[in-house]
């Protein structure tokens, strides 16, 4: 990563140093700090049992002789990355089809440098947890990026102003203005001209038979006077 992009490098350690910090809060806060519940709940604590710690044991000893088995050639190891070459191995991969890329001493420097940076901060995090002898602040004691942190970097409130109240502003302009004076009016007068000639067609479709005949009769003396009209033409 660093010989493409040293920012982005640089980036992943910050933030790895951040996980440190946040986690150990975690675990302090967690185990440390004063307990937040009732006494009843209290009372039921208990560590893990047996099937659980032995396992998470079993694997933190696994990894260490893991690493140990698996140092690099430049910490002075006699079978240099033992593990990975014995794992392609034992999946059945040939070493035809397994390209190798030996990364350079600098790199590997670097990489033991940003790890024991690393322990640094961890061991920063751990002397400043330990010195305060506080796992719990509160809001008006927290000064800094402590406050920032513990109020999210005030995202929701960026998001509250961004997003939250531009729409509902946006929602009370169309409601106090385009509802009430463009489509309110739009559909009420619609629907008023659809009464207006409702009502006036009631007049002639009122299911009278003798208003039907008068209607026929009508019709018929107006087709004999356009005809006659026409042959006068002619």
């Amino acid at each position: 990563v660093f010989s493409h992009s040293p920012l982005v490098y640089g980036l992943t350690i910050f933030s790895a140093g951040l996980t440190i910090v946040y986690m150990l809060r975690l675990y302090f806060v967690t185990f440390w700090g004063t307990f937040k519940g009732t006494d009843s709940q209290k009372a039921h604590i208990h560590e893990s049992p047996s099937s659980m710690t032995i396992p998470l044991i079993v694997l933190a000893i696994l990894s260490l002789f893991g690493g140990i088995i698996n140092l690099p050639a430049y910490l002075g190891a006699s079978n240099a990355q033992f593990l990975s070459h014995w794992i392609s191995q034992c999946v059945g991969f040939s070493s035809h089809s397994i390209t190798h890329h030996e990364i350079g001493h600098s790199t590997e420097t670097l990489l033991i440098a940003s790890a024991v940076i690393l322990v640094f901060v961890l061991g920063a995090a751990v002397y400043g947890y330990f010195k305060k002898k506080e796992f719990t602040i509160s809001m008006e004691e927290q000064k800094g990026f402590a406050k920032w942190g513990e109020n999210k970097f005030y995202v929701d409130e960026l998001y509250q102003t961004v997003f939250v109240r531009s729409f509902e502003k946006m929602s009370d302009l169309f409601f106090n203005y385009v509802e009430k004076y463009v489509i309110q009016p739009l559909t009420f007068g619609i629907s008023n001209v659809i009464s207006f000639i409702n009502c006036r067609m009631k007049t002639v479709q009122n299911g009278n038979v003798e208003y039907y005949l008068l209607y026929i009769t009508l019709a018929y003396i107006c087709f004999f006077v356009i005809l006659f009209l026409s042959s006068l033409s002619k």
